[in-house]
């Protein structure tokens, strides 16, 4: 609402929630919303309006789901750890589950809706499952230090949707890298 107070002449937000922020305070004045790194532009309503536009960080999942396969033939089980609060985890999610299915591959999910959520989450998943996907997920990756401890000391490599969540200790990604 300020910078459309202020009559700028684009607003320029990044993530999801930003995006739709900035698309509704935008409306009546029809200032230019370009958006950045939105997963699923579709889903969060951003496609079809006017005057909006951006580019999407979309994962391509069954791409990191094979290099887990690659890595870990044997795998009898994984570990889906996401928030249920962020839209852009649903689209990846839903393609992790379609993939893990099709090749016969149990799963199981474990969410939250904050940090300390998530943590519960990770350690829920121990002891249960041979490897951890999490997409581009912000609730997770703020508490992905603890996360990756977590299982990293329980010899669970955790394959993620960006490079900063190896950066703060998941195990690898084939995902964005959003300084290139």
């Amino acid at each position: 609402a300020k910078v459309v107070a202020d009559k700028v002449d684009m607003i320029i937000p990044i993530a999801t929630n930003a995006a739709v922020a900035a698309a509704v305070a935008a409306e009546e004045a029809q200032i230019p919303v370009v958006y950045a790194a939105i997963s699923d532009p579709e889903a969060a309503e951003l496609t079809g309006i006017p005057y909006v536009t951006g580019v999407s960080d979309a994962l391509n999942t069954p791409f990191i789901l094979d290099m887990l396969l690659a890595a870990q033939p044997d795998i009898q089980c994984v570990g889906l750890l996401y928030s249920n609060s962020e839209p852009n985890s649903i689209k990846p999610i839903a393609e992790a589950k379609a993939y893990l299915d099709a090749k016969g591959i149990a799963y199981e999910e474990k969410t939250g809706t904050n940090p300390s959520e998530i943590l519960t989450a990770a350690n829920a998943l121990v002891g249960r499952v041979d490897a951890v996907f999490t997409p581009t997920d912000n609730v997770v990756m703020s508490a992905e230090g603890a996360v990756a401890e977590i299982l990293t000391d329980a010899g669970i490599p955790h394959y993620a949707g960006a490079d900063s969540f190896v950066t703060a200790g998941a195990f690898a990604t084939c995902g964005v890298n959003y300084t290139e």
